[in-house]
This record gives structure tokens, C-alpha cells and sequence, in this order.
């Protein structure tokens, strides 16, 4: 075995991980201390055998006389073989615990066990990165859902964190479940990163969802096209969202400003998380569709709708508005400057105001031409190609608001 694993350190097309011819690693040619041979690797890249180390170990390790020589063990490190660390035993000995259908570990033995995961996690462990994703797949976070004291198992990607933002933001929702484990485990900066890490949010989750319209909404996006066959229909919504939005009502407006902010930073939360002068992609959902060829088209997604259509931002006069009524000035200072997201909500511009009273007109009349350039674009050549009398009033060929007089057309150039 010395000359074949000194043959294979020259080799490595044999072995080698990215290759196309790795058939050697389906092989059992590692052999234990007790003379047995077995895969190097489980199926999920995980290590099956280790490096003898120097203290006494559980676990299965290379046959000592093989790993001494210069070349052999040249050869096991380079494969990827390491000596046991704590990744190393959270992987071997302690997932194997969570995996099982029946989970009934002690509360003092699971807050061990998940103290010894999270130091693995903050390791610098060759090994870290299986670990992440196999923790991902296993349920093994003490959670409740929120008003309830009874505790149950769930995986990182379904939870959240207990933080009083989101406990008020899901006050009303039955289906979340909040992280339970104790402060003195999880409270660490470093605990937070590797559970943030493992799919924990701090935010409300951006959610698929399939609305009642979907049908009007597609032959609306293909615009008349022909229509073979969906290859998908992404629109989203926010979780509790649109319960959220309803208490709004309900309290005072002292209150109402505090959830307005909270729903306010949630979405610069998520616009954070998307890289520089592609911000806009987190309020889209995205239509594709076959016909001899395939044709994709990006829509507003349901929560952006939801969030437009309601009143739920404070006014300087202490009333909820809704974004298209306010400009960002007028927003409380606690609220975040962040352009995008008035853009995309369609709030009032400090412009728009200023050229509405030049022109005599109002913001709506401005909004409406910007959201309808390309009708009013048809209009202003319908003037040119026809001239309309003074004493006849122009047809109106796009909203009434739009055509309140031929100079509009002036204004619609500044506003573009």
C-alpha cells in the first residue's frame, strides 16, 4: 500500500475531486488501523476516515504505518484527508443524533451539543463548509410559534430571529416560528453571522405566491401575443405583510407611525442585500412564456401593488397617506432617505411639485404623463399630424388628467 499511495501522489487524475475520471474514489482503498478498507468520502463529501492524531480518538483513521511516510502522507493530505477537529465530531457524532426520524434529546445534552456545533462553525475547519450545508437540511433549533411557550425542533432556513420588530410585525400570524434557543448560546456576533449564515432572517421573507389574477395578469404582460405554453410565473408577496398592514387602523397614530417605520427599514433592509444599480430586481416578478420562441417580461410584484394601493405612511398633519400622496420631505426624520424605494413606492417628487406650479397643473397631471409616456408620446404626434382649431376641444385620447390643455405635451419633455 506505501508504493501504491506513493504511485497515486503522481497520479491525481485518478483521484481528484473536479475530475471526470475519479472512479478510484468510489473505491474502498483507504485502509484502517484494523486492516479494513473503506471510501475515503461519504456521499455528501464528508470525511469517512481521518488522520491518525496523536491523542486517542473514536474515530475511524488511517492505518499509522501508512500515514508515516513522507510520500503517503503527502498523498492522504493533498486527498483531503485531516485529523479530527471539532468539525470533524459535530459531523460524526452529533448530526447523526438530529437526523433520526425520532429526535427525543435531553435539553441539557442538545444545548451541549448545539454549543459544540457553533464552535465548529466559528473553526476554520477544512471541513466548514459541508458542515453549513448538511446543518442546513436538519432540524436542529429549539423554535415556537409566537404566544406559545411549546417548543419544537425546526431547520435555520424557517426560522426567525426574536427580535420585537418582528415580533410585532407577526403579532398575527399563526405560521412562524421564532428562534428559541438560549441568549448566552446564540447572542454572540459571531453565533448571529453563522445562523444568519444557515438561513435565520432578521426581516420578513420575500414569498412566492401565486395571486387569483394571475391568468388576466399574464395575457395583460404578453400584450396580445400568442401563448404556447408558461415557462414560469414569479409574483411575491411578503410574509404577514398585508395582516400587518391592516392593524394600521387599529392604533393610534403614534403607533402607526412606529410600524410604518418598521415596514419602511424591513424594505431598505432587503434593498441592502441586492448589489449597487440592481435594487429595483427585489420589487419584481418576472413572466416567461413560449411561443416559437420564448419571451420574458418583469412586473411589479403583488406586495408592491399592496403597498401603493394603501394608506399606512405618516403625513406631517397626522393622517396615514399613501406613498403616491407624500413627498419624502414630508416623511418623519426616523424615516431613511433611500431614493429607490420612493421611486418604486412612487412617491411625490420635490420636481414634480415645483414644475406642477410653473405649468399651473397638478402633481397627479405629472405623475400620470411619467407613468404613461408612451400614450402620451401617441398624443403629442396625433397634434403635430393633426392640428386641432382653437374653438374645437382636443378628443382626449389618454386619462382626462393627462389633457388638461395642449401645453401638457411641453411639460410631459421636461418630465421625462
Amino acid at each position: 500500500m506505501v508504493k501504491f499511495y506513493t504511485f497515486l501522489l503522481d497520479h491525481e487524475r485518478l483521484w481528484r475531486r473536479d475530475s471526470a475520471k475519479t472512479n478510484l474514489l468510489r473505491q474502498p482503498f483507504i485502509r484502517l488501523q484494523d486492516n479494513t478498507h473503506v471510501l475515503p468520502f461519504r456521499s455528501d463529501g464528508a470525511p469517512n476516515v481521518y488522520l491518525p492524531s496523536e491523542s486517542e480518538t473514536d474515530f475511524d483513521t488511517v492505518h499509522r504505518l501508512l500515514a508515516k511516510p513522507k510520500k503517503c502522507a503527502q498523498f492522504l493530505r493533498k486527498l483531503g484527508l485531516t485529523e479530527p477537529d471539532v468539525a470533524s465530531e459535530v459531523l460524526q457524532k452529533i448530526l447523526p443524533q438530529y437526523e433520526s426520524q425520532e429526535t427525543n434529546i435531553p435539553d441539557r445534552k442538545h444545548r451541549a451539543n448545539v454549543r459544540k456545533i457553533f464552535r465548529a462553525l466559528s473553526s476554520e475547519s477544512s471541513n466548514r463548509n459541508i458542515l453549513l450545508q448538511r446543518l442546513k437540511d436538519i432540524s436542529f433549533l429549539d423554535c415556537v410559534k409566537p404566544g406559545s411557550k411549546k417548543v419544537f425542533r425546526g431547520k435555520a432556513h424557517t426560522l426567525y430571529f426574536p427580535t420585537r420588530q418582528l415580533q410585532t410585525f407577526f403579532e398575527n400570524e399563526k405560521d412562524v416560528w421564532f428562534l428559541n434557543e438560549p441568549d448566552a448560546i446564540v447572542d454572540q456576533e459571531k453565533i448571529k453571522k453563522a445562523l444568519h449564515e444557515l438561513g435565520v432572517e432578521n426581516k420578513p421573507r420575500k414569498i412566492l405566491v401565486a395571486p387569483d389574477d394571475s391568468w388576466e395578469k399574464k395575457r395583460s404582460l404578453r400584450k396580445g401575443c400568442g401563448h404556447s405554453w408558461d415557462v414560469h410565473f414569479y409574483d411575491y408577496d411578503i410574509k404577514g405583510l398585508a395582516s400587518f398592514l391592516k392593524t394600521f387602523k387599529k392604533v393610534d397614530f403614534s403607533e402607526a407611525t412606529r410600524r410604518a417605520r418598521l415596514v419602511w427599514d424591513f424594505l431598505i433592509a432587503h434593498i441592502g442585500t441586492y448589489p449597487l444599480g440592481s435594487e429595483k430586481s427585489f420589487f419584481e416578478g418576472e413572466y416567461e412564456w413560449s411561443f416559437y420562441t420564448r419571451y420574458t417580461k418583469r412586473f411589479d410584484a403583488l406586495f408592491v401593488n399592496r403597498l401603493r394601493s394603501k394608506e399606512w405612511l405618516p403625513g406631517p398633519d397626522g393622517q396615514l397617506y399613501k406613498p403616491s400622496d407624500l413627498l419624502l420631505q414630508e416623511l418623519p426624520p426616523a424615516f431613511a432617505r433611500n431614493k429607490v424605494l420612493c421611486e418604486v413606492l412612487q412617491m411625490k417628487a420635490e420636481a414634480f411639485v415645483n414644475l406642477a406650479k410653473e405649468a399651473g397643473l397638478k402633481v397627479e397631471d405629472l405623475m400620470l404623463i411619467r407613468n404613461y409616456k408612451e400614450e402620451f408620446e401617441k398624443f403629442k404626434r396625433t397634434l403635430k399630424e393633426k392640428p386641432v382649431p382653437d374653438s374645437k376641444p382636443v378628443e382626449p385620447l389618454t386619462p382626462p388628467a393627462l389633457l388638461r390643455t395642449a401645453e401638457a405635451s411641453q411639460i410631459a419633455v421636461v418630465a421625462n
